[in-house]
Formats: structure tokens, C-alpha cells, sequence
């Protein structure tokens, strides 16, 4: 079963407000320099337009797009963020990457964020339910994979000594950001989990957390149920009292 959103259409909201929040973010990665025509420049000073950048972000939303909704059967939450993972894909090589190629990379970026954060919940549990680990993470050093594939020989800067793009370098890279993102994540996650903070107790999770912070339940018109286990012999007992103590045997333990 897969992890679902809170609420999902806030969490489209969300996505588009992120849409349009990223033009203004890659433009503020761009340079200035003043006197010099376009005066864009890259972050390492290599000429290049914003309306190459945007046109680039556009064309990488519209394959994410498609390429989202295609690879999770039309699921209005991967679809939208096939958009986004589409964009990250291509960001490494914005202002460098054709058309043609954006589009392409973006479709196959998103297939592998809908591919990578169905893996992550069916088979190692993670509880990411606004995909950020397979957008973000996965899909983010993908891209910095791909620009060594597609982007290989281009100068790195406009400066001399500068080194041309390579695949090596760019698994350097990954090398380097990789266990700078994970394992200070993983670190912090560990000792939240050491101090019981990591997790509700089990008995609020079936409770929901707006009725355990704020003593009432904000969804009235859906019905609901207690939660109940089946024993072996087809008997069905509360599930919230033997969570609980499964809970905290662990916890013991």
C-alpha cells in the first residue's frame, strides 16, 4: 500500500507554487556582469541568456510531465512531480543541453524518480510520501551523471586552467556530495531515533496526529474505523494495545 500524502491537493498546490518559484531560482544562480552583452553568465562565468535558462526549465517540465504521467499510469501526485524531477535532471547542463536532449533527459529523469520512490516505499519502507528523497536525492545525482554522458568535453569555465567536463569528474562529485547529504542526514535521524523522538508512539499514529495535538479530528465527513488485528484463529482485537506494547518492547530492547 502506498504512502499517501496528508492532502494531496495541498500537495499539488505546493508543487506549483514550486513550479514557478524555480525560474526565479535559476535565475538567481545566474551572474551578472555588467558592461558585457549578454552579461548572463553561468556559475562558473561562461556566457549564456535567461531565456536560454527558462526555455530550458520549460521544455524540461513539459517531458517531465508526460513522462510522469506515463510511468505511474496517470497518478496526479507523480505526475506533477515527474515536472519537478524533470527539471532536476536537467539542471546540471541548463544552459548548455538542446532542446531536444532536455526534453528527453527530463522524460527519462522522471521515470526514474516514479521508478526509485516506488522502490523506496515497496522495498525499503521509507515513509517519503512527498517523494523528496527520489526527486531530490536519486533523481538530483542522476543529473549530475547525465552532464558527464551528454555535456562531456565542455569547459567547466571561461577561465584558463579550467578542466572540461568528464564522467570521472562528475562521479567525483557524486562521491563527494553523497556521503556529505546522507550520512549527516542519517546521523541526525539515528540520534532522533536513540531519544524516541524519531516517531509518534504507535497508539497516535492510529489515533492520527490532529486528534493527539489538537484534540479534534479536522476530517469529520470521512468515516473511520479502529484499527483491529486478525489473530491466527480469524479473531479480530484491538490493533492500538498491541502496537503499543510492541512498541515498547522494542524500545526495551
Amino acid at each position: 500500500r502506498a504512502f499517501k500524502p496528508h492532502n494531496l491537493h495541498m500537495t499539488l498546490m505546493g508543487l506549483m507554487i514550486i513550479f514557478t518559484a524555480f525560474y526565479a531560482f535559476y535565475a538567481a544562480c545566474l551572474a551578472v556582469l555588467p558592461g558585457e552583452a549578454p552579461g548572463w553568465n553561468n556559475i562558473y562565468y561562461n556566457p549564456t541568456t535567461l531565456g536560454a535558462i527558462t526555455y530550458t526549465i520549460t521544455i524540461a517540465f513539459a517531458g517531465g510531465f508526460m513522462s510522469g504521467y506515463i510511468c505511474s499510469k496517470g497518478d496526479p501526485f507523480w505526475t506533477l512531480s515527474g515536472g519537478l524531477a524533470g527539471v532536476i535532471a536537467v539542471s546540471s547542463g541548463a544552459d548548455v543541453y538542446a532542446p531536444s536532449l532536455t526534453y528527453l533527459l527530463a522524460m527519462l529523469g522522471a521515470a526514474f524518480a516514479v521508478w526509485v520512490g516506488t522502490w523506496q516505499q515497496e522495498k525499503m519502507r521509507v515513509d517519503d510520501a512527498v517523494g523528496a528523497v527520489a526527486v531530490h536525492g536519486w533523481t538530483g545525482f542522476l543529473g549530475v551523471l547525465l552532464m558527464g554522458i551528454f555535456a562531456s568535453g565542455y569547459p567547466t569555465g571561461a577561465f584558463s586552467g579550467n578542466v572540461e567536463v568528464t564522467i570521472l569528474g562528475q562521479l567525483v562529485g557524486i562521491a563527494a556530495l553523497l556521503p556529505l547529504a546522507f550520512l549527516s542526514g542519517y546521523i541526525i535521524s539515528w540520534l532522533l531515533k536513540q531519544a524516541n523522538l524519531l516517531r509518534v508512539p504507535p497508539e497516535v499514529e492510529l489515533e492520527g496526529l490532529d486528534v493527539a495535538e489538537f484534540g479534534g479530528d479536522f476530517y469529520p465527513d470521512f468515516g473511520t474505523a479502529d484499527e483491529v488485528i486478525v489473530e491466527a484463529d480469524g479473531s479480530e482485537v484491538p490493533a492500538g494495545p498491541v502496537l503499543a506494547r510492541a512498541a515498547n518492547q522494542l524500545i526495551r530492547g
